[in-house]
């Protein structure tokens, strides 16, 4: 987490904040609050395997401690121990806007209610005029639902 106090004063949280809010953030990873179930769906920890297989171990884990970090600092459950912590409560509406506002490198992580759902996909493939449309219209026509 070498970048990572620079990351957060960077994103303009002030500087006199960011000690007492990675505190707070490393003694819930140290108390397990993170290591559920629950929280490895949440936090997506499974980013540190692809990233640290990318190459670039320390800029990558600062990456994904800034990621999982702010999801965490943003749920609304954490509010009352940031505020006694220390950390203003413009500055927890600035990381709840930055979190909001941000483009993930795992945009799935938007979706894991429907990527948790076991699907079936048929591929229709063949050359032009070959009944592709045809057969499949058909089986949407013989099906009970169009789903």
């Amino acid at each position: 987490m070498r970048q990572l106090p620079q990351r957060l004063e960077s994103f303009g949280l002030p500087s006199t904040e960011i000690k007492p809010l990675l505190e707070a953030f490393s003694y819930a990873v140290r108390n397990g609050e993170l290591s559920t179930p629950e929280g490895h769906r949440k936090y997506v920890l499974r980013r540190f395997v692809h990233y640290l297989q990318d190459g670039d171990p320390f800029n990558a884990t600062d990456i994904v401690f800034t990621s999982i970090l702010f999801t965490w600092a943003s749920e609304p459950q954490q509010t009352m121990r940031l505020l006694a912590c220390g950390i203003s409560e413009p500055t927890i509406a600035r990381i709840r806007n930055l979190f909001s506002s941000c483009d993930t490198l795992y945009p799935q992580d938007s979706f894991t209610n429907a990527r948790s759902r076991h699907r079936k996909f048929i591929m229709h493939v063949g050359p032009t005029n070959s009944g592709k449309t045809h057969n499949a219209l058909r089986a949407l026509a013989a099906s009970q639902s169009g789903v």
